[in-house]
């Protein structure tokens, strides 16, 4: 029986990890992405300026 508990804590904990990796990495895109958006907003009032 402990075995099988130990496994399914192993496999709570893998998948919880899985799901903080995809968090991490959904977090990261978002940041990319503004700061492309802020990078060509930058890049667009440069004209203006001039």
């Amino acid at each position: 029986m402990s075995h099988i508990l130990l496994n399914e804590q192993s496999l709570q904990s893998e998948s919880q990890d899985l799901e903080q990796d995809k968090y991490r990495r959904q977090e990261q895109s978002r940041w990319l992405v503004t700061a492309g958006h802020r990078s060509l907003e930058q890049n667009s009032f440069i004209p203006k300026k001039l």
